[in-house]
């Protein structure tokens, strides 16, 4: 009996699905991990590159706070920025500083702390007359506050300011003096104002020496403006910038699902041809138990089907919708004697005779077993069941003739057959089988026929019986006998 094909192509498709979901599970696992990936790297591309931006203002504020403390604790800027103002120092020290392209200011001023008037400013190396208030405005006073009024204390105050040139940061400090013995006897210090504007070549400088693209800045519109707040500063004012930002895109997708196509097709391949070997094993083991299956069910001498086979024909048809069937119980004529006489390998030469003999004599729709020894058994099927079983019997026994050559010997070759026939509603198998054995023993009774229908023995029995009771004359049974 051949493995099934349905059976095999239902395994071969569970583990196709099997493969199919193995695989849809590791693409989407995939996906969401690169998608992951890309999403994590862009989020930590921007916080750094919003670290960066923070880093290079605050370095700004940090660098002109330095520049400052230095120009402002100085003792040479007490002498000539107080009462005594030398304008020509001022110009050489805090104006020529001021053309310089790059460098750490572009602006100075020097505040009066008692009156509030500008003792001098400069621009980009030009004289500048602006009051503080009209060059620094609101966040210039913030920066002013946040100074001690004592004029002999060193301190810095940084922030971003807006000019009328633009954005800019401004540092802030009280001219004191290095030396403790030249003190400062007015109420409150003079100042020292440096301003540097966020102009495109400052923020070109420092988008190259923090490594951002294109950076900018600009004064915040209003508070729901969507740029990144720099948080620098001692002023309330806090500019937005922009930058370019390389994140992680389509590029770079690309080459993590090129790379994992590669192990998305290995694992393919792997759980392909584990499928494969485990749809072999599964047929395998399918073969083998179809085989144990045959070799249960079948006489390995004859190779006809067995008693258990002969069984589940019976049982299944009891069951069936329209049961009735017919047997024929073949008993072989002087087996034991053969076997005493010549041997085993004649008498096994003869069952073998005997099942190709019974087998010839069967229609293509029916089923020939070996019960068991030299008994054999022929189940007919379908509506002319009865009819099909009585025409084998009689067949069989005119075909029983001539004696039959095994081994070199000449064998005498008898088959007795008992035939009855059977409904669910009535029997079982072992009640078949009792009837076909009992028709077969009277088969023997009568070797002029070789056979004997179950149901005629019990259509004589109750003739007799009536015959004895006086229900039916002599002249009936001597007829059903004939």
């Amino acid at each position: 009996m051949p493995v099934k094909m349905g059976r095999g192509v239902l395994w071969l498709g569970l583990l196709l699905l099997a493969v199919a979901v193995a695989v849809a599970t590791a693409f989407f696992q995939t996906q969401f991990f690169i998608e992951t990936l890309v999403s994590t790297t862009n989020k930590s591309a921007v916080t750094r590159s919003e670290q960066l931006v923070e880093s290079a203002f605050r370095s700004l504020h940090t660098q002109l706070e330095n520049v400052a403390i230095d120009n402002s604790h100085w003792d040479e800027a007490v002498k000539n920025a107080y009462h005594n103002v030398d304008d020509a120092w001022l110009q050489t020290n805090w104006k020529e500083t001021t053309a310089q392209a790059g460098y750490v200011y572009d602006t100075s001023l020097i505040l009066n702390g008692m009156t509030g008037q500008t003792i001098a400013a400069f621009y980009r190396g030009q004289p500048l007359a602006k009051t503080f208030e009209s060059l620094l405005g609101e966040h210039g006073h913030e920066l002013l506050m946040g100074l001690p009024t004592d004029p002999n204390t060193s301190a810095v105050s940084a922030g971003f300011v807006s000019t009328e040139h633009g954005l800019a940061i401004a540092a802030m400090a009280p001219i004191v003096p290095y030396e403790a013995s030249l003190r400062v006897t007015t109420f409150r210090p003079n100042y020292l104002i440096l301003i540097k504007h966020l102009d495109a070549e400052t923020l070109a400088n420092l988008s190259k020496q923090f490594l951002l693209n294109n950076l900018t800045a600009e004064l915040p519109k209003d508070t729901n403006t969507p740029l990144f707040k720099v948080a620098v500063g001692q002023t309330s004012l806090h500019p937005r910038a922009k930058w370019k930002l390389d994140v992680v895109g389509d590029g770079l997708r690309k080459e993590l699902w090129s790379t994992a196509s590669t192990g998305l097709s290995i694992l393919l391949s792997i759980l392909l041809g584990l499928a494969f070997i485990c749809w072999l094993f599964i047929r395998k083991v399918a073969s083998s138990r179809d085989a144990a299956l045959l070799y249960a069910r079948q006489d390995t001498l004859t190779g006809l089907a067995n008693r258990v086979a002969l069984r589940e024909f019976i049982d299944k048809s009891i069951k069936a919708k329209h049961p009735e069937f017919s047997i024929a119980f073949c008993d072989l004529d002087g087996f034991k004697a053969v076997n005493d006489t010549y041997g085993h390998n004649v008498g096994d030469e003869l069952l073998i005779h005997a099942a190709q003999f019974i087998s010839s004599h069967c229609g293509k729709n029916d089923n020939v077993f070996r019960l068991g020894g030299d008994e054999f058994v022929v189940f007919f099927a379908g509506p002319d069941n009865v009819a099909n079983a009585i025409v084998f019997a009689k067949n069989a026994a005119l075909a029983i003739a001539e004696p039959v050559q095994l081994c070199g010997h000449s064998i005498d070759f008898g088959i007795s057959i008992g035939v009855t026939t059977a409904k669910s509603s009535e029997t079982s198998f072992v009640e078949v089988l009792r009837r076909a054995d009992t028709a077969m023993y009277a088969a023997k009774k009568h070797p002029e026929t070789h056979w004997c229908r179950y149901e005629d023995i019990v259509s004589l029995q109750e003739l007799r019986r009536l015959i004895v009771t006086g229900n039916r004359s002599e002249k009936e049974l001597a007829a059903k006998i004939a």
